[in-house]
């Protein structure tokens, strides 16, 4: 049977395993930095584009002006690349369909959805109000409030809100809205994604521009 180790071997061994756990520290702690710095030059590099880009600046503007972003006053403030749920989208399209189309909700139609009771109270108003616009809905009797809203959700909407017409399905929303020269996707399968909220002020602008003057000119004449 072996005896125990000498002591200069034990002290070799702990020298070994002191040194490979600093250099595995050392590694990781490098790996994160290179991460950080990555995530920050991304972060400033979005913030210098934003800054300097003209659409952005005047989507923010126009979301301000129509009352459907209350808070920001540049487009730093707006978030832009945040991400939009569909339950705060429903008061973004109410209040465009309202404001920009002159659209009201049918208050007679019946909207119920089981899962009504995940969203904010705030949204809960602007939820059904929607629903009885015709402009967004759920499926399989849910809404899904917490759900990120997609760019093809979107596109759908503001073509239901800017046709007057809510039997408009995504396919046919694509369609429309690229051949008009609202979005500029390269197929629909391309619009599967989240939608930012700089996206979403751009998208209402162009649409507000394309077929909200031409709406009010069709009433007025």
């Amino acid at each position: 049977m072996l005896g125990p180790a000498p002591k200069h071997v034990l002290n070799f061994i702990s020298y070994l395993k002191t040194h490979m756990n600093i250099k595995k520290l050392i590694a990781g702690s490098a790996a994160i930095v290179v991460v950080a710095t990555q995530v920050m030059n991304g972060l400033v590099a979005a913030a210098s584009t934003s800054t300097v880009n003209p659409e952005w600046t005047n989507a923010v503007k126009f979301m301000k002006e129509n009352g459907l972003s209350s808070t920001a006053d540049s487009v730093e403030q707006y978030a832009p690349m945040a991400q939009v749920a569909r339950e705060a989208a429903a008061k973004f399209f109410v209040n465009f369909a309202e404001k920009k189309f002159g659209l009201t909700a049918d208050e007679t139609k019946t909207c119920n959805f089981s899962d009504i009771n995940e969203a904010q109270s705030w949204a809960v108003p602007y939820i059904i109000k929607a629903c009885q616009m015709g402009i967004l809905k759920g499926a399989n009797g849910k809404f899904m409030p917490k759900a990120t809203l997609t760019k093809l959700q979107f596109l759908t909407v503001l073509a239901r809100i800017a046709k007057n017409d809510s039997s408009i399905e995504p396919a046919d929303a694509f369609n429309v809205l690229k051949s008009e020269g609202i979005t500029n996707e390269a197929d629909l399968s391309s619009t599967v994604r989240p939608v930012s909220r700089i996206e979403l002020a751009m998208l209402f602008k162009r649409g507000a521009e394309k077929y909200a003057s031409a709406s009010n000119s069709n009433e007025d004449n």
